[in-house]
């Protein structure tokens, strides 16, 4: 059996893809060396041009040591990358080569290292981890990705509140502790809190209405300590007086019921406050932040920023959450114009654990999308991705119908070869 794959018009050195015309019965069949073939693969790159001056060394032709497989970084990031393969197959090599090859040029990549196997990678590489390491390597710097640099929709997939009086108070708490650290005191009290019981209900709506465009930004800027102490104080009845004589303008008692259906909120958020493994997210004072980091990475001599996902627990979807946060963050650069003149790479392993992402219950749906858009949208703004998965079947069929390059390992799986 054999393959009909490209023509070669030999008077003019044009080669095209796909067969101009199929060869007679009885043709005579020559064996290609392997310098016509290297020299086929660097025409169809150079488009009858001039040869392209960066190119990456992939690997050697299999059955031929003597010809290299080189491809130049348009043609394989240009319009994203996918490397797909079964567990063993050999993804993480492929993935280590390409880097590796990128770093050799003026190239900048963002690895998404959810494994933390990729802490070998040698050369001009900034080495950071997320989360608590309690025997970090040498030489690998811990960042923190600050609650305050999430969004409101993190947090609530964070500590997924239940739909009927959870959600709506912990979402109240939020536009009172935001309202509590720009207004401070008379509204507040000592210690950052609105107090809500038997208060006037217009010193708080006056102060909303003056500062409702930041109240409603979805970002999480606020004392997230003083969290649990505020969704105590939005459990009050809503109005103040008597049964007989109800009054609006104030706010009533506290609601001793509703106290109650929130305790196992108030006690997840504790417990979430205090786990060493999220103090990167939720007590990130005293060391850099990722953004900070990325910042800096932009314009270092470095090429590469590898951030381990590996000390962020599974628990809560955190890891699942603050990687989306992480793309969401390179997107918004993008967006701003930072990469139009410097292309970002974002390369993220174990790509079916991040995509596809949809958490919380039928009443309150948080979609983890950034990675999507960045397949569908980043390549406008200078960001490509390069996704790397063992699962193609879980791979949104929109995300992986943008990858232009596919470079795929063994499959066993019925599925995920029927979906390459």
């Amino acid at each position: 059996t054999i393959q009909l794959l490209t023509t070669v018009t030999l008077d003019h050195g044009v080669v095209s893809g796909g067969i101009a015309q199929h060869p007679r019965l009885g043709s005579t069949v020559f064996t290609a060396s392997s310098e016509f073939v290297r020299w086929i693969a660097e025409a169809a790159q150079r488009g009858g041009g001039a040869a392209p001056t960066v190119v990456l060394r992939i690997a050697k032709l299999s059955g031929s040591e003597a010809t290299p497989v080189q491809l130049t970084p348009e043609r394989l990031f240009g319009r994203h990358c996918a490397v797909l393969g079964a567990t063993g197959g050999g993804k993480s090599w492929t993935l280590a080569r390409l880097m590796e090859e990128a770093s050799r040029f003026r190239s900048k990549v963002v690895l998404i290292d959810a494994t933390g196997e990729f802490h070998t990678l040698m050369g001009p590489v900034q080495h950071t981890y997320l989360g608590h390491d309690p025997d970090p390597l040498e030489g690998v710097r811990q960042l923190v990705f600050p609650y305050f640099e999430l969004t409101e929709g993190d947090l609530f997939a964070l500590f997924r509140p239940s739909g009927q009086t959870q959600a709506p108070k912990l979402r109240a708490a939020m536009k009172s502790l935001k309202l509590a650290k720009i207004v401070g005191q008379p509204l507040a009290n000592a210690d950052g809190v609105i107090v809500k019981s038997q208060r006037q209900k217009s010193p708080y709506d006056q102060a909303y209405a003056q500062h409702v465009a930041v109240l409603e930004n979805p970002t999480a800027d606020f004392d997230i300590t003083r969290l649990v102490a505020q969704i105590n104080s939005e459990c009050v009845w809503p109005s103040g007086g008597t049964a007989n004589a109800p009054n609006p303008l104030v706010w009533g008692n506290a609601n001793e019921q509703e106290k109650a259906y929130c305790v196992s909120l108030v006690t997840r958020i504790e417990d979430m406050l205090q786990a060493p493994e999220l103090a990167c997210v939720f007590k990130p004072s005293g060391k850099t932040a990722l953004s900070s980091a990325l910042a800096d990475f932009l314009t270092s001599e470095s090429k590469i920023l590898r951030v381990a996902l590996k000390h962020l627990p599974f628990s809560h979807n955190s890891r699942e959450i603050v990687a989306n946060a992480i793309g969401r963050h390179l997107l918004a650069r993008a967006r701003s114009g930072e990469f139009k003149e410097q292309p970002v790479i974002v390369v993220l392993d174990e790509a079916h654990q991040f995509l596809n992402k949809e958490l919380g219950d039928e009443n309150t749906k948080f979609s983890l999308d950034a990675f999507d858009l960045i397949a569908k949208e980043g390549r406008k703004f200078g960001l490509t991705i390069c996704i790397a998965t063992q699962r193609p079947r879980d791979i949104p069929e929109d995300v992986l119908s943008q990858m232009g390059t596919l470079v795929v390992h063994r499959l066993i799986n019925d599925r995920d070869r029927e979906v390459v």
